[in-house]
Formats: structure tokens, sequence, C-alpha cells
């Protein structure tokens, strides 16, 4: 889905620049790593998603991530602070992408293929208050990859 997202726009051929990852995209997604799972990892399994049908599925999920020491409760009472954080978070990213189209001026690349999974996650999350530019950047990411968001069911 996504190499397909990245060379999604007609003519499109790969080239040294589709290969490039820039170093402030890269330190963003570290920076925003753990606020991002402390959001999404209880509410991604709230979604319609054929991973999460049964509540055996569900159940192995949150046994794994509880056995590596994820806090479902605690992420879950601290999901106001976490909400915040990340919505300074995408305030930051919306400074760093170039256009609603592309990380990067050359158009899509290594770089979108790395951030929009992460970003069409996030909308499993009700609360966050989307940049303008990021909220079209992943929409249109997402509808040209022929995937959608999970903003109508998420919590």
């Amino acid at each position: 889905m996504l190499l397909g997202l990245a060379l999604s726009k007609p003519n499109s051929q790969p080239n040294q620049s589709s290969k490039a990852i820039r170093k402030d995209l890269e330190e963003w997604k570290k920076q925003m790593k753990t606020t991002h799972r402390a959001l999404t990892r209880g509410a991604i399994l709230e979604m319609p998603i054929k991973d999460w049908e049964s509540d055996e599925d569900r159940q192995y999920a949150i046994r794994k991530y509880t056995h590596l020491g994820f806090d479902y409760d605690g992420a879950a009472a601290a999901k106001a602070k976490h909400i915040a954080d990340m919505n300074q978070h995408l305030n930051e990213l919306d400074n760093l992408l170039h256009s609603e189209e592309s990380a990067n001026k050359w158009g899509r690349s290594m770089d979108d293929i790395l951030l929009i999974p992460d970003l069409r996650t996030l909308t499993a999350v009700k609360g966050l208050q989307w940049p303008k530019k990021v909220k079209a950047y992943v929409e249109k990411s997402c509808r040209d990859a022929g995937v959608s968001l999970y903003t109508e069911h998420a919590v």
C-alpha cells in the first residue's frame, strides 16, 4: 500500500530523492513515539479492523503489550495530557511538511512512507486538534493509497 503511495502520481519514477529520510522528520518521529503509543495502543483495538474482530485477538494484543511493560490503564488515565502533547507534536509537524501533498518539495518519498502510517493510526484518537496542512496531508495520502481513516470510529 505505502510503496504504491509514494509512486502513485502518474509518471512517478523512483529517484535518489525518493530514498531520502530527513533527519528532522526522523527526530520528530522519535520525539512523539511515546505519546503516540500511549494514545493509540488501546484506541486501535477498538477500530473495525479484521485483526481485532474477536475478543481473543484483542486480549492477545493486550497481554502481549502489557507483558512488554505497556500500562493501558495508565495511558487511559493520562489521555488528556497525551492529547495536549500530541497536539503540540502535530503543530511541529505542520511546520516540517512541505505541503499537503508530500513531506518534501520533490514529491512523495520514503519520508511519506514512514510518516503516513503513524498519522493514520492517530485518526483512531478522538480529541486531537489537527493542523490544516497535516490533516489535509494524511487525508489525501490515505485517499490516494486507497485506505480509509479511523476518524468516524475514533475513541
